[in-house]
């Protein structure tokens, strides 16, 4: 990371800190971004700026993952016609605080990272998708286990599905 980014953005920099990207790179790997891979240099991109750019900043390091993200009806949609309402990576996975989506901790909170846009009626409505989905999840055998899950300090090493095991 750069000493000259931390002058201006020393609290992005403070939530890096907290992201599996800084933890690669303690162990090492000399391959995990940096702010540079992902804002570039010396045509800095501006937040904001390019929600598309955002999911091929991360297509770098991550092709498979994104040419399923790209299959995807929110990749599609957001890279076929720049739909501004469907996520992009770091819509889920932050951009800053990225935290390694293999862990539970991070399982138990899925439900709660959909809910973000599926509870939201304005839209949820203009595609004609039901928010009921969270709650009927929430109340089924699955949903109660992982809100279960989530209260609890010692996580299970297995996990019921959790909304992208199956979407």
């Amino acid at each position: 990371f750069s000493q000259a980014c931390t002058i201006c953005h020393s609290r992005k920099f403070r939530e890096f800190q907290e992201s599996v990207h800084l933890q690669v790179l303690a162990r090492g790997d000399r391959r995990a971004p940096l702010c540079a891979d992902c804002h570039g240099a010396h045509t800095v991109t501006e937040h904001g700026l390019g929600r598309s750019q955002v999911s091929r900043a991360c297509a770098k390091c991550h092709p498979k993952i994104y040419e399923a993200y790209r299959r995807s009806v929110h990749g599609s949609a957001l890279l076929g016609s720049g739909n501004p309402d469907v996520p992009t990576c770091t819509t889920c996975h932050r951009s800053h605080t990225i935290q390694d989506p293999r862990t539970i901790a991070f399982r138990v909170n899925i439900p709660k990272l959909c809910a973000e846009c599926h509870q939201n009626k304005a839209i949820m409505d203009k595609y004609g998708i039901s928010t009921e989905v969270i709650s009927t999840y929430l109340q089924d055998f699955h949903g109660v286990s992982v809100d279960l899950y989530r209260r609890q300090e010692n996580k299970p090493i297995r996990l019921t599905a959790v909304c992208t095991d199956c979407h």
